[in-house]
């Protein structure tokens, strides 16, 4: 299971993300208006959340693994 979190971080932190200055025009592409970079950085954020809920779901599992672990060794 670390492996596989392992594996998915490794994925992740290939994938190329856009600088907030390369992100370009939006729906209004015709206007020539840039993105403002606040959708951006929502998705960033969204993003970095979901990394942390992530660790912290391996965290709980680890820590249930140890826990039980402890218990076996006791017995």
């Amino acid at each position: 299971m670390a492996q596989e979190n392992k594996e998915k971080e490794d994925v992740q932190q290939q994938s190329p993300e856009m600088p907030e200055s390369e992100v370009k025009k939006t729906g209004d592409a015709a206007s020539g208006e840039k993105m403002s970079g606040k959708g951006a950085k929502e998705m960033k954020k969204e993003k970095e959340k979901e990394k942390c809920e992530a660790l912290a779901r391996e965290l709980e599992d680890v820590k249930a693994s140890l826990a039980k672990e402890k218990d076996d060794y006791i017995r």
